[in-house]
């Protein structure tokens, strides 16, 4: 039996639309779950009447709603998600279709979609088409919203979106759903749509567990009508840039190379790459990545003589497997050249020579001398995160932005941010939505992946690594005595064990962002992905109503990140035609200096952290002397002195705090560094009881020696008197898990001391609360503990009744 669905004068409820959607397609099922006084009038045609008309003569009785209008034919796919969209194909008619068209492009679009997906399962929308009216799209999806409740609302302009505006749901009461979205004076557009919202938060969360969603709209008619709700998931080929593996590990080879030179001793001092991460070096030496040097006219004589290029080539595998990355050096104090060429991925060594040899023939054509150039050469890094860091001497703050893989990826991505106070270690965090990370294949290829949707906002950074960048960030800037921006590998796993957070480049060039403007509704927004995306924007132009303007978001693919004539082509039209730019990267990395003064920029991540900042209240423990080295950097601080008494309290509390943060430390000297912090603390204690540390010490010694220290791990389960002939000890093997886990005894919940230690990994745990469907989640942050109730998962019971579903003859 076929089946179609006619809208009735209430909403289904938002359980039906699953259970739709297995015969109307994902669209259509959960179209059928809006009200209908807010969308066009519309009708349904399952999966099996459209199969039905592949195979013979089916009827289609129109409702009198859809005679005589223009029509448009929507792909409603099963199983289809909103990251398919604009994959399948809609047909819209301008003038009513009879039966005959609409069936003929029913066909269509099914072929169209098994074209792309061979296994799909078409369903349609037939839906009232609104021709000549004002359209776009309106959501709180992930990607575009911290919370539920903010929604950005985009309008279509010459098939492009103009610059989001943006409203709050959560003040405004549910819209009627038997009423229609009319707005007025009194109750404009925005906060229309704000109820429309707040209703539909309603209507989806409590029973789909789903909040965020994309909605199509149009105004016409005097009317808001909503076309279309996808709601928002975690896509299929988003990854967890934590689970990915770092195939090149840092290590320092043992054998010393023949034809390249290391970078060691008076090289140093000649290359201006080699001089610059001697600066960054402020505790390690040599460097914990080995540099390889191949002067320009070295490389220039070994591929003229017989033998020596196979030789190189070996030596390339040698010290590089298949992961030589490489980049051109100017001389120390030669005239500065920006963009000096760098590979753009791994090398294995065969393509290594071959880059080299071109770098070679192009500077050849200049005329160039070669002495001024050389070739430095090392195995790629592989590092977890990339960051760039602003020291300032005028503030006690460094800025720290970063994203996951390649800091390459801080270039036109977003990113997230974070202010640390150098003195009290103080982090205020600002993470963002990233959508895209550049990182490197077994092979070397340098790809931008997907990150998944669900940890879009995860922050890509450890604390313990944030306050490794500020902390050395501060060190190298107060070193050189100047405001410098510096450029981090973060995460980086040394091959002996443990990681390590590497400086690699710094810069003097730094623009100011400009936070004054932001991108208004006059500005129609292109994507610029390459090259040809140019002629696009040209033709946009062209089209635009009277008052409109373009802003280029520039999206670059991968092997135009490092591409400087990319941007130069941007910025010449972006001059020639009066247009703007969208920029998402971070603006201490250097395309953002290279746009900054020459083009109107938009930042798209608004950064409290680049204004002046306000009052920060701390209401914490410090050590003795943190006011005055507040005071120092030219800070208003205001302190109290404590009673003994509460000077105790306090320090308990300080002591899980450094506990907490000595978990999170990884490697020995951070670990040392934390221990260290976590002693202190405890002469605090034995300060104000007035215990000597000495007293203290001995006691401690007399007890490990008669009952032991906590080396071996002994954890103890049970005892009990032992019946006859059973072991008095026994050493069983354990689950860790369950160990450190909650209990559950009736109505209550106990709660380990030991499981706050299990919290410096996941730094969260949830526990059920007994009778109910509610969760409490406790999280460990930088200075305390937060809880939060949370409706649990639980399993639907799903029925839904016929009345909808008319049997076709």
């Amino acid at each position: 039996m076929t089946k179609t669905f006619l809208p009735s004068a209430l909403p289904r409820v938002a359980s039906d639309g699953r259970a739709l959607a297995r015969d109307f397609g994902t669209k259509g099922g959960y179209l059928a779950t809006l009200p209908p006084a807010w969308t066009p009038e519309y009708m349904l045609l399952s999966t099996s009447w459209v199969n039905s008309l592949v195979q013979g003569p089916v009827s289609l009785d129109l409702p009198g709603n859809l005679k005589d209008q223009p029509l448009i034919v929507r792909s409603s796919i099963v199983g289809e998600t909103i990251w398919d969209r604009g994959t399948f194909l809609s047909l819209p008619f301008h003038e009513p279709p009879d039966e005959d068209t609409i069936k003929k492009a029913v066909v269509r679009i099914r072929e169209h979609a098994k074209s792309i997906r061979p296994d799909a399962e078409v369903a349609i929308i037939l839906q009232r088409f609104l021709p000549s009216c004002t359209k776009g799209t309106l959501g709180n999806l992930n990607s575009l919203s911290r919370t539920r409740e903010h929604w950005s609302k985009f309008t279509e302009i010459e098939g492009y979106n103009s610059a989001p505006d943006r409203f709050n749901s959560q003040r405004d009461a549910p819209a009627q759903p038997q009423a229609a979205l009319v707005s007025s004076v009194q109750k404009p557009i925005d906060r229309v749509f704000a109820s429309a919202c707040r209703w539909l938060i309603d209507h989806f969360s409590p029973v789909l567990r789903r909040d965020r969603m994309l909605l199509e709209w149009a105004e016409a008619d005097g009317r808001l009508y909503i076309l279309q709700c996808d709601l928002d998931e975690d896509n299929a080929e988003g990854v967890d840039p934590v689970d990915l593996p770092i195939y090149s590990k840092l290590n320092v080879p043992d054998r010393l190379p023949v034809l390249l030179k290391e970078a060691a001793g008076d090289n140093i001092e000649t290359w201006d790459k080699l001089k610059i991460l001697d600066e960054l070096s402020i505790d390690y030496s040599p460097l914990p990545q080995k540099l390889y040097v191949l002067p320009y006219y070295d490389a220039i004589t070994l591929l003229s003589e017989s033998g020596q290029p196979d030789k190189l080539v070996a030596e390339f595998e040698l010290f590089f497997d298949s992961m030589a990355v490489i980049r051109v050096s100017r001389r120390a104090g030669a005239d500065k050249t920006t963009n000096l060429p760098c590979t753009s991925s791994c090398l294995d060594a065969s393509s290594a020579l071959g880059w080299i040899r071109e770098q070679l023939d192009a500077h050849k054509l200049t005329g160039g001398d070669p002495k001024d150039l050389a070739f430095i050469l090392h195995k790629y890094i592989g590092a977890r995160s990339g960051a760039w860091a602003l020291y300032d001497p005028d503030s006690p703050y460094i800025q720290v932005h970063a994203n996951w893989g390649l800091p390459d990826s801080l270039q036109f991505y977003p990113y997230d941010a974070w202010d640390v106070h150098t003195i009290t270690e103080e982090i205020t965090a600002y993470p963002s939505y990233k959508s895209h990370f550049l990182w490197p294949d077994k092979a070397g290829k340098w790809t931008f992946m997907q990150i998944r949707n669900s940890i879009g906002r995860h922050q890509c950074l450890r604390q313990n690594e944030i306050l490794e960048i500020a902390s050395k960030t501060n060190t190298i800037g107060a070193k050189l005595g100047k405001r410098i921006a510096v450029m981090w590998f973060a995460g980086v796993e040394l091959a002996g064990g443990g990681k390590v957070c590497l400086p690699w480049y710094r810069t003097y060039e730094y623009s100011t962002p400009d936070l004054d403007s932001a991108l208004g509704q006059d500005h129609v927004i292109v994507p610029m992905r390459g090259p040809d995306d140019l002629p696009v924007v040209r033709s946009v132009i062209a089209t635009l109503p009277s008052g409109k303007k373009v802003a280029m978001d520039i999206q670059p693919s991968e092997h135009l990140v490092r591409d400087p004539s990319f941007l130069e082509e941007i910025i010449a039209v972006a001059q020639s035609s009066g247009s703007s730019v969208i920029y998402s990267g971070s603006p201490l990395s250097h395309p953002y200096f290279q746009l900054h003064g020459k083009v109107p920029v938009y930042l798209r991540l608004h950064r409290k952290s680049f204004r002046t900042r306000g009052r920060i209240k701390y209401h914490k423990l410090v050590r003795d002397r943190i006011p005055e080295k507040i005071r120092s950097k030219r800070e208003r601080v205001v302190f109290a002195n404590l009673k003994p008494s509460e000077i105790s309290q306090l320090l308990v509390g300080k002591l899980i705090e450094e506990s907490q943060e000595l978990l999170a430390a990884e490697g020995q000297d951070a670990t040392a560094e934390e221990l260290a912090d976590v002693f202190e603390v405890l002469r605090g204690i034995m300060h104000q009881a007035g215990v000597d540390e000495k007293k203290v010490l001995e006691i401690a010694d007399a007890k490990r020696a008669k009952v032991g220290g906590f080396d071996d791990g002994v954890f103890l389960l049970e005892t009990s008197l032992p019946r006859p002939g059973e072991p008095t000890m026994e050493n069983r093997d354990v689950n860790f898990s369950a160990l450190v886990g909650e209990e559950y005894s009736g109505d209550r919940v106990r709660v380990p001391f030991s499981l706050l230690g299990s919290l410096g990994n996941s730094r969260e745990r949830v526990f059920r609360v007994p009778g109910s469907d509610k969760g409490i989640r406790l999280s460990a942050g930088r200075d305390g503990f937060e809880l939060s109730v949370e409706q649990l998962e639980h399993q639907l019971e799903i029925t839904f009744p016929d009345d909808d579903l008319l049997p076709e003859d």
